[in-house]
């Protein structure tokens, strides 16, 4: 009777003992998985630029590696990384992407960490880094528009203006192509555009600048919306 009485004790208490952390050694943890801060979700990053990969947690000899989103389940490391300290690299970007958008992983060698991913970065062949968004201006206003561009992709670009938040789009520029090699941005004078005449459709609270690989929608970038006034 008193042995029984000891086994259902003990049982009673390593039944109990489950509920709070559990019956055995001690508590078994999870490691911690790596935070991944920059780039940040939703970036817009130029083909064949260096970037800096950046992280929370101290891993010093990180793999980094990318995969892209929808049209492969295979992670592929970047074939060029350059450690900044145990914090950040800096890796090269493919010159030619099979997907607008990717995912960047870091993993720990250590194993000290489990394995982070970043959330989902836009690659772009053509990115505009002055331009509009929000902001109203008016015609004769003069405004520089600026880009960047993959060359090893788009040699020239043109660009162009929807009155119509993105419905129809027409040339500002009457000669059509600019080429990267000779200029990286243009000086718009509102209302004196000399590929399409835009006065009967200003005023417009619904702009967008588009730059565009000449003759190609393919490779482009557009503006947030803006307003023209008269």
């Amino acid at each position: 009777m008193k042995l029984s009485t000891l086994l259902l004790s003990t049982t009673a208490l390593c039944g109990t003992l489950l509920l709070v952390p559990h019956c055995g050694s001690g508590p078994t943890q999870s490691k911690q998985a790596i935070a991944i801060t920059s780039p940040a979700d939703g970036a817009k990053l130029l083909a064949g630029d260096t970037t800096p990969v950046q992280w929370t947690q101290s891993v010093a000899n990180p793999v980094i590696s990318y995969n892209y989103h929808l049209t492969s389940s295979t992670w592929q490391q970047f074939a060029v990384v350059i450690p900044v300290n145990s914090t950040e690299a800096k890796v090269v970007l493919p010159t030619l992407w099979p997907s607008d958008s990717f995912q960047i992983k870091v993993e720990d060698n250590a194993g000290a960490y489990n394995a982070g991913l970043s959330g989902y970065i836009h690659e772009k062949f053509i990115i505009l880094t002055n331009a509009l968004g929000g902001q109203t201006v008016h015609v004769g206003d003069s405004v520089t528009l600026a880009w960047r561009a993959c060359p090893v992709q788009v040699s020239s670009v043109e660009v162009m203006l929807s009155t119509d938040n993105g419905k129809s789009y027409n040339e500002i520029i009457g000669a059509g192509s600019i080429s990267i090699s000779a200029a990286l941005s243009y000086q718009w004078i509102v209302g004196s555009e000399t590929g399409y005449d835009f006065s009967s459709s200003y005023p417009s609270s619904t702009c967008i600048v588009k730059v565009r690989q000449y003759s190609n929608d393919q490779y482009k970038d557009l503006s947030g919306v803006f307003t023209v006034a008269n």
